[in-house]
């Protein structure tokens, strides 16, 4: 059992919603309780709900959580995602947090402190409880309380195209050049550069070139669409149309046109990215490591992104235009799309 809980003790949480609360009006009417449940047990679910983040007491691993309002949770440990689960509240007041890891089941049980705090005390495994020692409670900030619904699907994703943006997301919406990073199994760093145009309707351009050219024009005096794909081709350029989307501190990306093929149902996927953002609108996000179920590890990607005034890749001079930032009917440039060869490619997001 101690082998599995060492593995696992990044759930184990103190978080703050007090702070969190302070900047985020919530409503907590009785209207809103339609589950025949006392109001004050909706009002404690309501307060769970969000995202965390902390640090090992042991090492400087860095930890992140997000407790979902369908109630699931997502761990992460350094960029990395570990596990999902599940979580409730017990009779007893109590957070319980379930996790199924090799076949094992283990049960985190959390008191709910006055000040809305979450403090991880115990695990238990095969009916046996183990009261964690102190070094191995770590402590979690709550920095954002909108983990509302389920994490988002291919079906919600689509959804999302022409919905009102979220303050963040109006924030989000422009053009940015930028560098890509990702680093291999071997510890080899690759690096690409970008530029990307994130709309008002929730869809998004991204051109990707492996290695800068510094002769790359803006594509002024290349008026037809075929001379700005023979120069694509000529510089190494990949091109990707999708989806994005806001929550938390999470951005969502979903690929649906790599390079005028369509990315094929039964392999898309809803990628994830922890976003930050500094002065001036320049962000930096990282889409943490994941494994396929055939066990396939793809690396994580660090980006970071800066605005730009004009975008030069030969696959973004149509985004130029002032209009460029508001729609682009990407359900029909998918339906037209290609069918993708039968060979395995690297994505960008």
């Amino acid at each position: 059992m101690k082998i599995l809980i060492s593995f696992i003790v990044g759930l184990v949480v103190v978080g703050c919603v007090e702070d969190a609360d302070k900047n985020t009006p919530h409503n907590t009417s009785s209207s809103r309780n339609t589950t025949g449940q006392p109001n004050e047990e909706l009002t404690l679910k309501e307060k769970i709900v969000g995202f965390y983040v902390g640090q090992s007491n042991q090492n400087a691993n860095r930890l992140r959580l997000v407790l979902w309002e369908n109630g699931e949770v997502e761990s992460y440990r350094d960029g990395k995602k570990q596990f999902k689960a599940k979580w409730e509240i017990n009779e007893k007041r109590e957070l319980h947090v379930e996790v199924k890891e090799r076949s094992e089941e283990v049960l985190f049980v959390f008191s709910i402190n006055p000040d809305g705090s979450l403090t991880g005390v115990t695990a238990a495994m095969g009916g046996k409880r183990e009261v964690l020692p102190k070094e191995d409670q770590i402590t979690f900030d709550k920095i954002r309380r909108d983990a509302k619904g389920s994490p988002p699907t291919v079906k919600s994703m689509l959804a999302i195209i022409g919905e009102p943006l979220s303050e963040d997301e109006e924030n989000f919406v422009g053009r940015r050049k930028g560098e890509e990073e990702s680093i291999d199994s071997t510890g080899r760093v690759y690096k690409s550069h970008t530029e990307v145009v994130y709309r008002r309707d929730h869809t998004y351009s991204l051109s990707t070139i492996s290695q800068h050219n510094p002769n790359i024009n803006d594509g002024e005096g290349v008026p037809r669409e075929a001379e700005a794909e023979l120069v694509r081709e000529e510089v190494g350029e990949d091109v990707v149309h999708g989806i994005w989307r806001i929550i938390g501190d999470h951005v969502y990306f979903l690929d649906l046109v790599f390079n005028n093929e369509k990315n094929p149902e039964d392999e898309q996927k809803v990628i994830e990215a922890i976003l930050n953002k500094s002065k001036n609108k320049l962000y930096s996000f990282e889409i943490p490591e994941s494994k396929s179920e055939e066990g396939e590890i793809f690396p994580g990607l660090k980006i970071k992104e800066e605005p730009a005034a004009k975008l030069k890749h030969p696959g973004m001079w149509a985004y130029n235009s002032p209009n460029a930032l508001e729609s682009f009917d990407l359900l029909t440039a998918y339906k037209y799309a290609k069918e993708s060869e039968p060979i395995e490619f690297e994505k960008d997001r």
